[in-house]
């Protein structure tokens, strides 16, 4: 996927950012990002000292931490963030899978994103906005690195009577309604990528409707849909994976 970053990071450049898609494009996005933010060249140049240290992964003040880390390692994290920076004058913060992030870790950002010391950014990383409270949503500029499939009336019946026979717990019509073994890998993440967009829409429905139960729901199938949009462009045997996502889906939404 080609991306024009000029496009994608206007300029100039926002203290805190909220990027989501694959964690493939996200963490090209994410290199772009931070180069940008420490290199006055731009396209940035790779070869400055600011540059080659991120890029060697030696730079004292680029940080990153994992969304699925307990809070009092997120406070400890942000401890430093009052302390000037360590080379040159500015410092980011990249929190990677940001949608594991708990509600108690999220909170912890509002103040530190609203009112940031000077030269402090923060880079948020998730594959789907749905997770990140409206709170911290709002006070990032958010950037959406994955396309919206095109419509296609034969996925969308599949969804709609596959999400069906999820939600009656009916586990025959679960297992038999999916069949791409024939079809092959390309047909398989094909529909795999229209399904994360099904669900994506659903979600937006169900907040719109205050459904907090189908929200949960939708969230936890596009969140499987997400793993396996990953795994599918892998050289799996198409019978297991088939089997794998279908069981995946099913057992989402029991909660299992």
């Amino acid at each position: 996927m080609g991306l024009d970053f000029d496009k994608v990071f206007v300029e100039p450049l926002f203290h805190a950012y909220l990027l989501e898609g694959q964690s493939d494009i996200l963490e090209k996005a994410c290199e772009e990002l931070v180069l940008r933010i420490l290199c006055s060249s731009r396209p940035p140049c790779r070869k400055c000292d600011s540059c080659v240290k991120f890029l060697s992964g030696n730079h004292l003040d680029v940080k990153t931490i994992d969304g699925d880390s307990p809070i009092k390692e997120v406070r400890e994290f942000l401890s430093d963030l009052w302390m000037s920076p360590s080379e040159g004058d500015k410092k980011i913060y990249i929190f990677k899978n940001a949608d594991l992030l708990s509600e108690y870790s999220q909170n912890t950002l509002l103040l530190p994103i609203e009112e940031p010391p000077k030269g402090v950014y923060f880079i948020m990383l998730c594959r789907f906005f749905e997770k990140i409270l409206p709170t911290v949503k709002s006070r990032c500029r958010t950037v959406s690195l994955g396309g919206e499939e095109p419509e296609n009336e034969e996925y969308e019946t599949y969804c709609r009577d596959f999400c069906s026979s999820l939600f009656g717990k009916d586990a025959v019509s679960v297992f038999s309604l999916l069949d791409f073994k024939k079809d092959g890998r390309d047909k398989f993440s094909e529909f795999i990528r229209y399904f994360c967009g099904y669900c994506r829409g659903r979600v937006k429905i169900a907040l719109e409707k205050k459904d907090d139960i189908s929200v949960s729901a939708y969230l936890s199938l596009l969140d499987t849909g997400l793993k396996w949009s990953e795994k599918s462009e892998l050289n799996l045997n198409m019978s297991l994976a088939v089997t794998g996502f279908v069981s995946d889906c099913f057992f989402a939404v029991r909660g299992d």
